[in-house]
């Protein structure tokens, strides 16, 4: 069981200490010479706008000959909370028993009005049929819905189909 004691310390390094920097993360494990197999992005209100996220996406998107694609999660901080979620595995449909009916979204544009602050390169893979990629909103997780969607996107990472098709951002903004 060695991936348990990983998001344990994934959980407790990544959420406690370090908080709310994604690139810290990235930075961490890159420090500590171990390789992602699951990306988690914490979306705020700027998140859309920053280059070296939208590089950290596509390295975790691109299956290299080193590095490996990821997995992806998408957690939604309370400045930009929704109140919708995207459940790209079965299994989590179980966090939300309020809900009785699902739909899919097949469009660029209710993607954009249900997550505003999403960057487009996680949109574009919204869109995409094979990337798995779950949204959840920074109030609905617990250890064990984090545990369990690490878990998923671990899983499934070998097997997702990203579209790396729009250019890297150059510049923020």
């Amino acid at each position: 069981m060695p991936m348990t004691r990983n998001i344990k310390k994934v959980w407790l390094v990544g959420l406690k200490k370090i908080k709310y920097s994604l690139m810290a993360l990235l930075t961490w494990a890159r420090f500590q010479k171990i390789g992602t197999t699951v990306t988690i992005l914490l979306v705020g209100t700027e998140t859309k706008n920053r280059k070296h996220i939208d590089w950290e996406l596509y390295s975790s998107m691109y299956d290299g000959t080193v590095n490996k694609k990821s997995g992806i999660i998408v957690i939604l901080l309370p400045s930009v909370k929704s109140e919708y979620y995207t459940c790209a595995h079965s299994s989590e449909k179980t966090f939300y028993p309020e809900t009785t009916q699902w739909m899919s979204i097949d469009s660029r544009e209710e993607y954009h009005r249900r997550y505003p602050y999403l960057p487009e390169r996680i949109i574009d893979n919204l869109l995409e049929p094979n990337a798995f990629i779950s949204v959840i909103n920074w109030d609905k997780l617990t250890p064990d819905i984090l545990r369990q969607m690490i878990d998923n996107a671990y899983n499934s990472r070998a097997t997702c189909t990203y579209d790396l098709s729009r250019p890297m951002r150059k510049k923020n903004g």
